[in-house]
This record gives C-alpha cells, structure tokens and sequence, in this order.
C-alpha cells in the first residue's frame, strides 16, 4: 500500500511538472510574440518619425519592415505551436504512459489491498488462536491453582482430554505394536526353522563324516580282502600245481603199484586227501571274499548314493538358509521401520502431553504441601486441645480438693468461673479442630484422588488425624459406611406415634444416600484407573529396565514393593562428577502421586550388584539407591541430577520402567474403591448422617402439617373427605364456589380423572349435590380405583365438557392425595437450569428458590434435576459424591459433565474447557450474556446426547432463558422470573416462547403486569410466592441469633434480635 501510495504520488507530481513546463514554454512563446510586435511598433514610429525629420520614405517601408516582423513572428509561432504540439503530443503520450502506469499500480494497490485482507484476516485468526492459547493457559493456571478436589477433577479431565484427542494416534501406535508383534513372531518362528535347518545340516555332516569314515574303513577292508584274494589265488594255484604233481605221482605209483609197498600208497593218499581238503578250504575262503567283496561294494554304492543325497540335502538346506535370510534381514528392516514411524509420530504427542500434564502436577504438590500445613496446624490444635483439658482436669480436682477442706464460697465460685472459662476454651479449641479435620479430610481427598490406592491410604491415615471413633485399622476392611456411634439419629417424642415410620424412612434414605456415594466412587474410580492406564501406555513406549552404560533395575520391578536402581554418573549430561548424587521419581507419567527427591549412595566395589552388567563391574562411576513402588503403579518415571540441580534427564525425556503389578484392571478399580472410601468415610458418614437428620425432620413436619391441614380443611373452599382418600374406597369432594368463576353459578358440575389425568377412566361432568351440613357448598362423592394415586379434578357449570365457565384452580387444576394405590405412582421428570444454588453458589434470592423448590418437588415423588455451571469458585465441600460422568461438544468446545449431590439433590455441573467459569466469579465479568447463553444451550445439547425424557425444562431468570425455546423435544417449559432489573430483552423472549411463567409472589407479579417484558404475556404469567427452607432459615437452632427461639418462646426471641440488631446499627 506504501508503495502503491508512492507511484501514485509520483504519477501526480510527474503531470503536474508537464503542466507547468508547457504552461511556462507558452507564457514565453507568448512574451516574444509580444516583444516583437512591440519592437514592430516601435520601429513604424520611428519610421513615421524619420518621415517628418528626414527623407519621407515613410509609411512604405514602415509597413513592409512590419509585414516583414508579421511574417516572421508568424513563422516563430508556427514554429512555437509546432513544438507545442509535440510538447502536447509527448505530453499526452506520458499522459498515457502515466494512466498506464497508474492502472497497474492500481492493480498492484488492489492485490496489495487483497494482501491486507488476507493478512488481517491471518492475524485475525492468528489473534484468535493467540487469545485461545491464552485462554488454555489461563485456563491451565487457574487449574494449578484451584482449590482441594476441583485440581485432581481437572487433571483428570485433561488426560482424557488429551487420550480423545490422541486417539488416532494411539490406534496408529497399537496397529504399529500389533504389526511389530507379528512380526517379531514371524521372525521368532523364522529363527527356530534357522535354528532347526542349522542342527539338521549339523546332523547330517556329521552322519558324512561318519559315512566318509566308514567308506574309507570299507575301502581299506576291500583293499585287504583283495589282496587276502590275491594270496589265495597264488595259494590256489601252487595247490593246483601241487595236485597235478601228486596226481602225476599217483599215476606213476598206480604204474608201479607191483613195486610199491601199500604204506606208500595210503600215506600218499592221505596227502592227497589233505591237499583235496586244503584246496576244499581256499575255494570257500575264496567264495567268502568274494563275497564280501560285492558287499563292501554294495556298501559303497550305497553310501555313495547317500553321500550324494546329502550333499543335495546340503545344497538344499543352505538355500533355504539364504531364503530364511534374506526373509529374515527384510523382517528386521520391515520392524525397524515400524519402530521409527511409531517413535516419529508419537514422539511429538508425548512430549505434548507431558507439557500439558506439568501444570497439574505442580497443583497437587502444592495442594499436597497445603494438607501437609494443615496437618501441622491440626496437630498442634490437638495439643492445644489435650493440655487445656488436662487443665480442665487439673482445676476440677482443685475444686474438689477446695470442698472437701471446706474453703469458702467465694473460692468455689472462683473455681467454677476457672473451670468454665476452661471448658469454653476447650469448646473453642474443638471448633478449631473440627474445622482443621474438615479441611485436611478435603486435601487429603484430593491426594488421593492422584495417588496410588493403598499408598494413597497410608499418606491419608498418617497425615490425617481423626477423633478416636473415626480411626480405621490399616490391616482391616473398611469399617460400614454408617454406624449407630458415628450417626445421631433423630430422637421422635413417643407421642406422635410415628417412631416406627419415621426410622424405617431414614434407613431407607440413609441406604439411598450410600448407595448413590458408592455409585459415584465406582465411577470415580474406573475414570483414575483408566487414565492411569492411559498415561502408562504413553510413558511404556519408551519404558525399560536398563539403558546399557547409564542405569540398571536389579531383579522385578514390581508395585507393592522396594526398587533398587544402579546409576551411572559417567554419563553425557550437564551433571557434576563430584558430590552428591540424586535420583528424582514419579509414576504413571508423573501423574501418579507427588515427584520425590532421594540420595544415592556410591556403589561398593565388592558389591554383588555389579554382576548385572560387564560395564557397572569394569567401569564408571556407579551410584545405587532404593525406593517404594507404591500398589496399582504402571510405570517409574525418574531423572537424576546433582547438589547444583543440573539435571540427567534423557535429553528432556526423562526415563522410564515398566512395573508389572499382576493384577487387572477389575482388581485396580476394586482397590481404588476401598482406598477412596477409606479415605473418604468420615465425609461420606457425614453427608449420610445429614441426609437421614433432613429425613426424619422432614417426615415429622409432613406429618405435622397434614394433621393440622386436616383439622383446618373445611375453612378453605375446595377439600376431600377423607383428607387423603384410600385406594379402593370412596371420597367426598367438597366445593364452595363463592368467591371463584362459579360465585353465580346455578348447577355446579365437576369433571376429573386419576394419575394426573393418565388414567384410563374419567368422571363428569358430574352433577355435584348441595351439602345438608354446609350452607353454600357442593358436594360429590365417587369410587377410588384401586390403581389410583392422586386425584385430578375442575369445576364447571355445563354438563358438556369444554363448554361453559371453568374453576381449575388458574390452570394447575385441583388435586387430592390417594394412599393405598397399587402400581407406580406418576412422577414428572422436571430439570432445572439456573446459574445459582444455594449453598454452592449463591449470590441472591435465585439460589435459595432453586434449591429449596427441587427438594420440595423431589420430595414430592418427582425425579428432579439441576444443572448449574461448574464455577471454580464454589463451595465443593458443599458438594457430596462429586465426580466427572462424561463429556460433550458444543460449539466446538468440549464440555466437561460431573455428577453430585447438593442438599441431596441430584445436580449436574458444566464445565466448558473455553474458561468461562474459571474467572473467579459468578457476575460482572461484562461477558455474563454471552456465558449464560453458551451454558444454557450446552445444557440442552448434554440433555440430548442423553436422549432423556424430560417433562418440564425449569429456567430461571434471564440467565437462562434461552432455554425455554431451545425446543426440547415433548418438555413443557416454565420461566421463573427473579429480578426485572437485567437482561429485559432475554426475558420478553423468553416470556413469549414458554408455556408458563412465574414470579416471586402474587404482589409482584401485579406490579409488574405492566412491564414491557410482560405485558404481552399476561393470560401464562402467575405469581406463586416463594417458600423458606427451614432446615436452613430455623430460629430454633440457628447460631446467628443472640437468643434461639420457637413458638413457644417467639416474643423474647425476637425482642433479642431486635436488641441486638439495634446495638450493631447504633440506632
């Protein structure tokens, strides 16, 4: 734009020079034109002048000289006009020049101007991402520094925040380990056919060996029984030769037998039989081996054959050994690969997520310093306590020493004024303790929730100290909930006659109340375990025993017991090789209970540790330490550092080992369950207590009220006889229309139903009777069903239904208590939504109304619900069982949703993660409208996720009126209207989409008919005026009063407050 600015500016200047040089260049044109016709003039005078003085020549030459000066002053302004038009002609060329340039540089400021706009709107989002950023870490403060539950609540919100986020990546990383798995099995089964091929290739060289060796002790075999061959045949054949010779002598002895003696002959023959023998023998030893002959060769034959199969098998063997090679080199690559994505893409989110989780960590140290503080302050209180009672003791035996002397009067008064102001001191120093008790149980709760289950117990039982009824063996199971020494019961005078009515309400309450904490326990507990499951899989990927040359675990790292560590100081860090050595540990990703600092110890050259590694026995510098592993812990997380605090951290990743506790996650969430609610018992027995006191005054007010509505019904206009009418027998209806629409009716007719009008028979219009009893009252009596509840009933003049004037009561109808009836009773499903609770969160009158109207109509029988925004400034101990049930989006936010118990009455909080109710506050943020607005339409959109059947949606005030035409489906709708003074036009909208509003009273409600906000919609707009809770607003027992009182006692109660009321405004 600066630059687009600049050519334009230069375009106009440039144009603005042409223009004065032309207009100059002319100016002077025009000045010598004027110049010449002057010197013209001039020169005729002259001439005229030299006409009369000298020779006359005269006009002639004057004018000739003047034509002559007009001819060429002519010639000079054709000249001048010619160079102006070139002047103009280059002029109107730059001109055109200049437009052109001027058109682009217009372009260019368009497209720098499109720039601009595509810059702002880059900032913009960049502005917005900032404010976002900066609204997460507002966010992440003021979760660091919230106070007791709310800091575990969010941490573990974030953590499940971040594991939805990071699901992907997560199903990314478990498909990686899968296909690693695989893989490392396919390349385990690759090995053992390696290993298997490896041994059968060993077998079979040796069986060559062996056959070779028997080959060549064959051939050497064949070699010998060749020559043995050889022999015998030379043998053979000198007995051959010897034969003939003895044959050729037997010849010639048979020749000569005349002249030979038969001694000769039989000797000869004996030689000759021993020859025919010997030769007998060499033909078999011949036959012999030549027959060992073929087998020898047969043998080699054989083994030849085999050699050759195993040399085959041989070549066989080895290419499938390269095969498996090769599968087994791509196997190793493919797993490689694997291992490299996983680490890319989960690297970054870790990383992310530590970040994140590094604020709350913090928190809970500190919240776990604030318990450890408290602690010391509730010791001391007991101390304090221990010796003023000991004091009490000590002056109560001085009085009674003092009477049994026999001391005066005045000195046992003194006594007594001592061991009073003793014993207020000490019921001072109780309140203290109780306070002190109540906001270490808080802080220790909070421990807890980010602990693990039992050493969370043992950090709880060691720090907390209870009153001697609320100590809990750490070796036994957890005491019952409730106890008759640990909860008063509420003591009923004999003579209502409802003992027994009023004790089985209150154990069925009490059982209620317990059943609901112990729902919310469970559901806390399967929330801390599966995000401690969650962070563990996330610190697991880079978890291991050992790092060769830096640190070793010695033996199983298991929970429940110690770990010992080897650490090697010689290490690449920015760690000092002298001095102390230290080692910093945590579970679960740091989440799991508070970091702990411990020192190490060099490690003994003889130390049988240094058998777990060549490198810690032959070099380094090694340290050795042991720590607790706590119950329920997956995995250490830890770093180590020097008395500087330079730190060895893994460069920034710390380390981490895996821990195998063997137990499942049914297991898990079964301990957390017993350590939470051993932790939380003496929390747990008070809101249980509380809830049965509320029961039983309750049930005994109810009963009072009905038998003075009883004895009073016959004054108001319309009742039943009975009062409460039994299921199957018969009621009277009694009407008095004086004073009502019907005042001047002559028949009076009544028409209703049963069940709020729900039940399948109707009555009437019926015709009513006048009462013998009762001047100027109606009377109809009917048959109860025996299914029926409550009776629902109107009074007409008409005989046809819908015609005629009606009395039903401004619209509500009349309605009459059925007891008896079989089946379920109807029940309405009513949900309140308000940005104020009292106690919780209470600013004006709204919070007392919303608490005090959900009980009644709860205790009326209907399902009741609150929803309220999650502000970080509420009162939690208020909050009973409080404990996260799921999520929603809306708007792009994610809305965080918990479950609890205000007053016993079941209320839902909201929490957006944008940071609108972590301000502080509850109003004058200036932003309340645009709060309120996203709250109340976040409430409807959690509502439909839910997919409930509502009945009545309740709004309140302006706050949340957006609700009322939110248009939840088959919900009527009501507006409350508080206070006329804010948010005028959110009311008149409000006002015309609802079915029916109220106010505060009846007056009220006349005053402001008129309003604008109102006026329109008068015919749905009631005044019901609003009740106290007296459980809370009872002068009987409220400590803020100078003087209790009750019915009985009223006129000196109240002169006291107005006494002291007086004195405090110095009237």
């Amino acid at each position: 734009r600066v630059r687009a600015r600049g050519h334009g500016e230069g375009f106009e200047s440039s144009r603005a020079t042409t223009r004065e040089r032309v207009a100059r260049e002319v100016r002077e044109m025009r000045e010598r034109a004027r110049e010449r016709v002057g010197g013209c003039v001039r020169g005729g005078g002259d001439g005229e002048h030299g006409e009369h003085h000298v020779d006359g020549d005269g006009e002639d030459g004057a004018i000739a000289r003047f034509k002559q000066m007009e001819a060429e002053m002519r010639v000079e302004m054709e000249r001048e006009r010619r160079r102006a038009e070139d002047v103009e002609r280059e002029a109107r060329a730059r001109r055109e020049t200049l437009e052109e340039e001027l058109r682009a540089v217009r372009e260019v400021v368009v497209t720098l101007e499109r720039a601009v706009l595509d810059g702002e709107r880059a900032r913009e989002e960049a502005r917005e991402r900032y404010e976002r950023d900066i609204g997460e870490m507002r966010e992440d403060a003021a979760r660091a520094t919230r106070e007791r539950d709310e800091d575990a609540e969010r941490a573990q919100s974030d953590i499940e925040r971040i594991e939805h986020e990071r699901e992907d990546v997560r199903a990314a990383l478990e498909r990686a380990l899968e296909v690693q798995g695989e893989l490392e099995q396919r390349l385990d089964v690759a090995s053992a056919r390696h290993e298997d091929a490896r041994r059968e290739v060993e077998g079979l060289a040796r069986e060559l060996d062996e056959a070779t060796q028997r080959t060549s002790a064959l051939m050497s075999e064949k070699a010998d029984a060749e020559r043995r061959v050889d022999e015998l045949v030379v043998e053979l054949a000198a007995l051959h030769e010897e034969k003939c010779v003895v044959e050729g002598r037997l010849d010639e002895v048979e020749r000569n037998a005349g002249s030979v003696e038969r001694e000769t002959i039989a000797a000869m023959q004996r030689e000759l039989d021993d020859a025919r023998a010997a030769l007998a023998n060499a033909l078999d030893d011949k036959d012999v081996v030549e027959k060992r002959i073929d087998e020898i060769n047969r043998e080699i034959v054989m083994l030849s054959e085999e050699n050759s199969s195993v040399k085959r098998d041989l070549a066989e063997m080895s290419a499938r050994m390269d095969v498996a090679a090769e599968h087994n080199a791509s196997l190793l690559a493919e797993l490689e690969r694997v291992d490299a994505d996983a680490a890319k893409t989960a690297g970054d989110d870790i990383e992310a997520l530590k970040r994140e989780l590094e604020g709350a960590v913090k928190g809970r140290t500190a919240a776990l310093e604030d318990a450890q503080r408290l602690g010391e302050m509730l010791q001391q209180a007991k101390r304090d306590v221990a010796d003023a009672e000991l004091e009490n003791a000590r002056l109560r035996e001085d009085l009674a020493n003092a009477e049994a002397s026999g001391n005066t009067d005045a000195d046992v008064k003194l006594f007594e004024q001592l061991v009073k102001a003793q014993q207020e001191e000490i019921d001072e120093l109780h309140e203290i303790v109780n306070t002190l008790t109540l906001q270490t149980n808080a802080l220790m709760d909070e421990a807890a929730f980010t602990s693990e289950e039992s050493q969370a117990t043992r950090d709880i039982d060691s720090s907390r100290v209870a009153s001697p009824s609320q100590h809990v063996d750490d070796e036994a199971a957890p005491a019952p909930l409730v106890t008759p020494a640990q909860i008063p019961e509420v003591v009923v005078p004999a003579e209502t006659g409802i003992d027994a009515q009023v004790a089985a309400h209150v154990r069925k309450v009490k059982a209620e109340v317990e059943e609901h904490l112990l729902l919310a326990l469970e559901s806390e507990a399967a929330d801390f375990v599966g995000a401690q499951e969650a962070a563990s899989r996330f610190a697991s990927l880079n978890a291991a025993r050992f790092k060769d040359g830096v640190y070793y675990f010695v033996g199983d790292v298991r929970a429940g017991q110690r770990a010992r560590v080897l650490y090697n100081r010689h290490t690449p860090s920015p760690m000092s090789r002298d001095g102390q050595c230290f080692i910093h540990v945590g579970f679960d990703n740091w989440v799991n209970g508070a970091a702990t600092k411990t020192g190490m110890t060099p490690l003994p050259h003889d130390s049988h540790d240094r058998n777990v590694d060549h490198r810690v026995r032959d070099q380094g510098d090694w340290w050795v330490v042991e720590f607790p592993v706590p119950e329920g812990a997956a995995t250490i997380d830890f770093v180590f550092s020097d008395a500087d605090n330079k730190f060895d951290n893994n460069a920034n990743g710390d380390y981490h080992c895996g821990i195998s506790d063997g137990k499942s996650r049914e297991e898990k969430i079964a301990a957390r369950i017993a350590a939470q609610r051993k932790a939380k018992q003496g929390t747990m027995e008070k809101s249980i207590a509380r809830a049965g006191q509320r029961a039983a005054k309750l049930m005994r007010s109810r009963a009072e009220a009905l038998a003075h509505a009883e004895a009073t019904a016959t004054l108001n206009r319309v009742y039943t006889t009975p009062y409460q009418p039994a299921a199957g027998g018969e009621a009277t209806i009694h009407y008095r229309p004086e004073g009502g629409p019907l005042t001047h009716a002559g028949t009076i007719y009544c028409q209703g139903s049963w069940n709020r009008w729900n039940h399948p028979y109707d009555f009437g219009p019926l015709e009513m009777h006048a009462s013998d009893d009762a001047p100027g009252t109606f009377e109809l009596t009917l048959h109860v069903p025996s299914d029926a509840h409550v009776m629902d009933f109107v009074f007409t003049d008409r005989d046809v239904p819908g015609a005629g004037a009606y009395d039903s009561n401004d619209r509500a109808d009349y309605h009459a208590t059925i007891v008896g009836g079989t089946g379920h009773a109807p029940k309405l499903h009513i949900v309140h939504i308000a940005v104020e609770m009292a106690p919780i969160a209470k600013v004006g009158g709204m919070g007392d109304v919303v608490t005090a109207l959900a009980r009644a109509t709860m205790e009326d029988g209907h399902d009741v619900d609150v929803i309220v925004p999650k502000y970080d400034c509420m009162d939690y101990t208020a909050v009973d069982g409080l404990h996260r049930i799921g999520s929603v989006k809306h708007d792009n936010v994610d809305v965080d949703v918990y479950r609890g118990w205000v007053e016993d009455v079941p209320t839902t909080f909201l929490h957006p993660r944008n940071g609108f109710f972590d301000v502080g506050c509850i109003y004058g943020r200036g932003d309340d409208h645009v709060r309120f607005g996203f709250f109340s339409a976040a409430a409807l959109t959690w509502m439909r996720s839910r997919n409930e059947q509502v009945d009545i949606i309740h709004a309140h005030d302006w706050q949340t009126a957006p609700v009322v035409w939110g248009k939840y489906p088959k919900a009527v709708t009501a507006l409350t209207l508080h206070n006329l003074q804010f948010g005028v036009d959110l009311i008149k909208r409000g006002m015309e989409a609802c079915d029916i509003a109220t106010t505060v009273s009846p007056t009220y409600a006349n005053e402001v008919r008129d309003h604008g906000a109102v006026q329109h919609a008068q015919r749905k707009f009631v005044g019901i005026r609003n009740g106290i809770d007296t459980d809370i607003w009872d002068p009987s027992v409220d400590e803020f009063l100078p003087l209790t009182y009750d019915a009985s006692t009223v006129t000196a109660g109240k002169r006291a407050a107005g006494a002291a009321l007086s004195e405090g405004l110095k009237l």
